[in-house]
């Protein structure tokens, strides 16, 4: 078995229905997948010659972070209408489905899937616009949180790792 291949130059691609239709990938310039973490209750209990046993059990809560994206700024403002629509509406009313592609791509333009995010009642709970710069040539930035009610890691085709989605 050979070494695993690593990708360090990857593209971004964020699918977000009614929003998404005119962002170029080459737009996003960082991603921060959310993180994972569950709690584990402890029983402890006395087992053979008053010896502390401890067993891990009880019900699983699964508690996931935010994901951070970056990129650079378009001018018809995709993500920031996100936002008015949050603000006019509502967190519930503006949730979406969405999808967050991570590819590497060849110099001959051709893509090769690595992962795929798919996030259930996500929404922005920060749009920070970055800072412009004109003496350092700097390029206009902006980044998101993105919090989900559900996240969900899957292969680079998009299919389950693992058993598959808990449901």
């Amino acid at each position: 078995m050979g070494s695993p291949e690593i990708y360090t130059n990857c593209h971004i691609t964020v699918t977000i229905p009614g929003i998404s239709g005119g962002m170029n990938k080459l737009l996003f310039n960082s991603f921060t997948p959310p993180s994972w973490s569950t709690d584990a209750p402890k029983h402890k209990f006395y087992g053979e010659n008053a010896t502390t046993e401890v067993l891990h059990g009880g019900a699983q809560v699964e508690n996931w972070g935010p994901a951070q994206l970056g990129r650079g700024v378009d001018k018809e403002h995709l993500l920031f209408q996100w936002v008015q629509e949050i603000r006019k509406k509502g967190p519930n009313a503006a949730k979406k489905d969405i999808e967050i592609k991570i590819e590497d791509m060849d110099e001959s333009g051709s893509a090769t899937g690595i992962a795929v995010w798919n996030g259930k009642g996500v929404i922005i709970t920060n749009f920070s616009p970055g800072a412009s710069n004109a003496a350092t040539n700097e390029i206009m930035t902006e980044s998101v949180t993105l919090e989900a009610e559900k996240w969900e890691m899957m292969d680079g085709e998009g299919s389950p790792i693992g058993e598959g989605p808990i449901e």
